[in-house]
C-alpha cells in the first residue's frame, strides 16, 4: 500500500490538478491523505468534493494553518504505518506521471 500526503493552504488554483494525478495513477492501491490548512479559499470544498467522490481520499482540516495539535493521524502518518508499506509527499501544486507509483514501486 503507498500513503500519500498533502497539505493545502489556499490552493483552489491547484489542487485539484494535484488530486486527479494521484486519483489518475495506473497503481490503485494506495491511501491519500489530504489536510485543508486553515485556507480561506475554496481548498476545503475541493477537498471535500473528491472524498466524497472517492474512498481511497482520507480528507482532514484545520481552522488554523499549521495548528501540528490538530490532526494527529495526518501529522503522524509516516511513523504509522506498517515497514511493508510505502509512504510519499506531493505539494498541492505539484503532479504525478499517470505511471508514477507503477514505475516508483518497480524501481524500489
Amino acid at each position: 500500500m503507498i500513503y500519500i500526503r498533502t497539505y493545502a493552504y489556499n490552493a483552489e488554483k491547484t489542487l485539484a490538478r494535484t488530486i486527479e494525478s494521484v486519483l489518475n495513477q495506473t497503481y490503485k492501491e494506495f491511501r491519500y491523505y489530504l489536510l485543508d490548512n486553515g485556507a480561506t479559499d475554496g481548498t476545503r470544498e475541493i477537498i471535500r468534493k473528491y472524498a466524497e467522490k472517492d474512498s481511497r481520499i482520507v480528507p482532514f482540516y484545520c481552522e488554523v494553518n499549521y495548528d501540528y495539535s490538530k490532526n494527529r493521524e495526518f501529522w503522524d502518518l509516516p511513523r504509522n504505518i506498517d515497514d511493508k508499506d510505502y509512504f510519499c509527499i506531493i505539494d498541492a501544486d505539484d503532479t504525478y506521471e499517470p505511471v508514477f507509483f507503477e514505475e516508483m514501486l518497480r524501481f524500489l
